[in-house]
């Protein structure tokens, strides 16, 4: 009998240790749990960017967790304002921040480069200009690339069938034969924008771009532009293919010009950086982060072998006028930013997640209006066509020939 009772008691102790343990598991479990969830939320709404290297005239580093943005981490902004999208677009997490105490400006003049992603801003310059109503200054006919300019004056598409046409806005066409004073004189209120690339990456896509490892007959090589540079049977053609492209850009022969150059350009936009160059330019021209929404234009598809330190010494030394003029308006971008009125770091994460909710919605995962995915899907020269039609039906009242939007390529 006492062996019994025994094992009752004993069991009865052990039951009782083991629920003690058990609450205690319980209670820790729950601990964890709130850290984690801590954790989580931190990681959510916080995107850290740090610049590691703030030395003045050097290209600048920048460690940055996006983890948010690719989570889908959202800020709420108490007001929000009307924009060109439909009430749907409007119900999203972040919206437009209302300029305060300025008037959006609408008179730019936008100097397209080759190969660094120009293409891109001119599109949504062009689609700025769509919503806004603004006047584009038009190639003639507007379905030419380059926008002429002479000694006197820039040939451009008129419209001769108003006789009260209010005159130009803006231009984000390519520009031949660029001309600083001539184009202060046709826009006279304009401030200028351009943008930059590090020139030796500029140097490699415009090189396959231009279809130069077909041309010499490397196509099939691992390593064409290696081999175009440092082969000996291709040293003839060198000249005339690595050649500096700000000379003819911006008619700059030396160095010494840069300072002059800095004072005709409002705003010089960095491809590396081109979300932080985009939150200056949304704040110099007090716009909203509607308006510099943007997708990127004709990105090649060309899986290219990664350049060796040799190659960008060889492209770097010749091109040291381009490498010259990037690194000091890389400076100048960062000293804005330094400078900059306002929460930066606040304003570039806004932007990047307005960003990635309109790429979003366009994909199909949140209902948007189709003519507004349609635009942001188009590529700078449908948009200029877009606007051309926009332009001539509104001063001369006649039908323009139709730009189909379904045609058109989509994400």
């Amino acid at each position: 009998m006492s062996d019994w009772r025994y094992f009752i008691i004993r069991n009865m102790y052990l039951h009782s240790q083991v629920s003690v343990m058990m609450k205690k598991v319980v209670i820790i479990s729950l601990v964890l749990v709130c850290c984690l969830m801590c954790l989580y939320y931190y990681e959510l709404t916080h995107v850290d960017m740090e610049p590691v290297n703030k030395e003045p005239g050097r290209l600048m580093t920048y460690k940055q967790n996006r983890s948010g943005v690719e989570l889908g981490f959202t800020y709420t902004v108490e007001e929000s304002i009307p924009t060109h999208r439909g009430s749907d677009y409007n119900s999203l997490h972040v919206s437009s921040t209302k300029p305060e105490g300025c008037t959006p400006y609408n008179y730019f003049i936008f100097r397209k480069t080759a190969k660094t992603g120009s293409s891109t801003v001119a599109a949504l310059l062009y689609r700025y200009g769509f919503y806004h109503d603004l006047v584009a200054a038009l190639p003639d006919p507007p379905s030419k690339m380059m926008l002429h300019v002479t000694n006197v004056t820039v040939l451009t598409t008129k419209y001769d069938c108003n006789h009260t046409f209010p005159g130009y806005n803006y231009i984000a066409s390519h520009i031949l034969d660029y001309n600083y004073n001539v184009l202060k004189d046709f826009i006279p209120k304009a401030k200028f924008i351009t943008i930059l690339r590090s020139p030796i990456d500029t140097f490699e896509s415009k090189f396959y771009f231009t279809n130069n490892h077909i041309k010499y007959g490397l196509q099939n090589q691992i390593n064409p532009l290696e081999i175009f540079l440092f082969n000996s049977a291709y040293q003839k053609y060198i000249n005339t293919v690595l050649v500096s492209r700000v000379s003819t850009w911006f008619d700059l022969t030396s160095g010494h010009e840069l300072l002059e150059m800095e004072k005709q350009f409002d705003l010089v936009m960095i491809t590396e950086y081109m979300d932080e160059s985009l939150v200056l330019l949304k704040k110099m021209m007090c716009w909203t982060f509607d308006d510099v929404i943007y997708h990127s234009n004709k990105v090649s598809d060309i899986q290219r072998q990664p350049m060796t330190a040799e190659m960008k010494q060889k492209i770097g030394t010749t091109l040291a006028l381009d490498i010259e003029l990037y690194e000091y308006f890389n400076s100048t971008l960062w000293s804005k930013i330094q400078n900059y009125d306002g929460d930066f770091d606040r304003d570039l994460s806004l932007f990047r997640q307005k960003l990635y909710e309109s790429t979003d919605g366009c994909r199909g995962k949140l209902k948007y209006e189709e003519e507004y995915c349609d635009l942001l899907t188009l590529d700078v020269c449908d948009l200029r066509r877009v606007n051309a039609k926009k332009q001539y039906e509104k001063f001369c009242r006649k039908k323009f020939k139709s730009v189909n939007f379904s045609q058109q390529k989509k994400y």
